[in-house]
């Protein structure tokens, strides 16, 4: 597997697009503007995650396998609070662009998870490596979040996806915490 394709399914993990189509409990016009408002306020935070990792690692003087390692534990233990309950951070959505700062921007789709794993690969990979691959996860889930239809089935659907995607995200944290470990 390529370093894109690997990094690509690593990202779809982290932000784990059909736990942010769980939060869809909006009317689909104003669902749109908090779209615009959520990938606006996620890409300018994970693309500023991903161009200091490398200098705010050096400034922390924190060597990039220490933070792999602290990166895998952000992983792991944010996917397994969303297989405990898949969408838990979509309660309480606020109508608008608001909905679409917070909680759809972060934590939804700059989550901790997504920092996480922007900040490590990054440094390790290349911003532009980084960004490229997250790019994708970060479109399909406002792309979901938008169309996901509101029937049971779809939102039962959704959440048995989501905890595949979260048990992806432990094991993917489990392999980065093992590859800074390995490099210490």
């Amino acid at each position: 597997m390529t370093d894109y394709l690997k990094l690509a399914l690593i990202f779809f993990a982290a932000v784990n697009p059909a736990s942010v189509a769980l939060a869809m409990g909006r009317p689909a016009g104003e669902r749109r503007t908090m779209a615009a408002a959520g990938f606006m306020v996620a890409a300018a935070v994970l693309a500023a995650a991903a161009g200091v990792a490398d200098s705010l690692l050096d400034l922390l003087e924190i060597a990039p396998e220490t933070f792999r390692i602290a990166g895998g534990i952000v992983m792991v233990t944010a996917g397994v609070l969303a297989l405990w309950e898949p969408g838990r951070q979509a309660r309480d959505v606020a109508p608008g662009w608001q909905g679409g700062l917070f909680p759809l921007g972060i934590p939804l789709l700059a989550g901790p998870a997504a920092v996480a794993a922007v900040m490590s690969y990054g440094a390790d990979e290349g911003t532009g490596l980084a960004l490229g691959a997250l790019a994708p996860a970060v479109v399909l889930a406002t792309a979901l979040f938008v169309a996901a239809a509101e029937r049971p089935s779809t939102r039962n659907a959704l959440r048995a996806v989501a905890m595949l995607t979260a048990a992806l995200l432990v094991v993917a944290g489990a392999g980065l915490i093992v590859s800074g470990v390995r490099d210490i």
